[in-house]
């Protein structure tokens, strides 16, 4: 029940009302897909899927400038940052490393446009500010996009 004493608390109390609505569409969402028998997707991949569903143009620009600048994000790391550091040091994790972290960082320079969105996304439900959930998101895709980066170098060097 809504009580009027002054502005401040009647915002405090609409603030309190909209996370308690937000919580039971949320809420309502997840019972729809548990009756529907689909796996309840995580926060972060519901929003991904969203994004990319209402997005589609970005997402196919995204994939057409991955295929144009492929020597960029790939080639870049493999001979400017690795022979940059192979001068420095004859470590080979070291240099795999960086060759990996830096091709991490530079594949996920691309989704920059979505990981905003998607952290608008995260930072309203979440109460977090956009800026935090923007580097959560963004140090994510350099971790994982990195690990996929120098599982690729390791397999390469292997193979050939």
């Amino acid at each position: 029940m809504l009580v009027k004493t002054n502005w401040a608390a009647f915002l405090e109390q609409m603030k309190i009302m909209g996370y308690v609505c937000e919580r039971m569409y949320l809420n309502k969402r997840v019972q729809y897909f548990k009756k529907q028998g689909v796996v309840v997707l995580s926060l972060y991949l519901h929003n991904y899927l969203d994004v990319f569903k209402r997005n589609f143009m970005l997402v196919v620009m995204a994939l057409v400038l991955l295929a144009i600048t492929f020597f960029v994000w790939a080639g870049v790391p493999f001979f400017i940052i690795g022979s940059f550091v192979a001068d420095f040091t004859s470590n080979f994790v070291i240099i795999y490393f960086c060759i990996s972290l830096s091709g991490g960082f530079l594949f996920s320079l691309y989704f920059v446009p979505f990981n905003l969105k998607i952290a608008k996304n995260i930072a309203s439900i979440k109460n977090f500010s956009v800026a935090v959930a923007f580097v959560y998101l963004q140090t994510g895709w350099i971790l994982v996009s990195s690990s996929i980066f120098g599982t690729v170098l390791i397999l390469m060097n292997v193979l050939c």
